[in-house]
């Protein structure tokens, strides 16, 4: 029999965001994850309160709030979002999974002028090979 990789054990990715000038909705790198991954919790853990902006997203190029919408991201200090799953973006809408073939930057999109924030932001997944 051939050996088919599987589950390595989870794996938490930590980026840092920070308060950025959006304009019409620019992305900024939030961290980069690795290829052959499934995503299966994005959490956001807000360290400075963010004020001033319109929205926050947190997603990739194909969705930009395929994590976490505006929404449903609470952006008072020391408020953590992401963990109940019946609010999160598409990609891991009441426990659905994404899947990435090959490195991907996970990116947050900015909409307006924050004159403050910071968050860290906690990516588990699963390397399968």
């Amino acid at each position: 029999m051939k050996k088919i990789g599987f589950v390595k054990g989870v794996n938490v990715l930590k980026g840092r965001i920070v308060k950025q000038t959006g304009g019409g909705g620019t992305s900024y790198i939030a961290l980069v994850i690795p290829g052959k991954v499934m995503v299966t919790d994005v959490l956001i853990h807000i360290t400075e309160a963010w004020a001033g902006g319109t929205s926050l997203d947190l997603g990739d190029i194909g969705d930009v709030d395929g994590f976490l919408a505006n929404a449903n991201l609470t952006k008072t200090l020391d408020a953590w979002s992401g963990g109940d799953c019946s609010v999160r973006g598409a990609y891991l809408l009441n426990g659905l999974r994404k899947w990435y073939a090959a490195a991907t930057n996970i990116l947050f999109t900015v909409v307006g002028t924050y004159t403050t924030g910071e968050a860290d932001v906690y990516v588990a997944f699963v390397k399968l090979e």
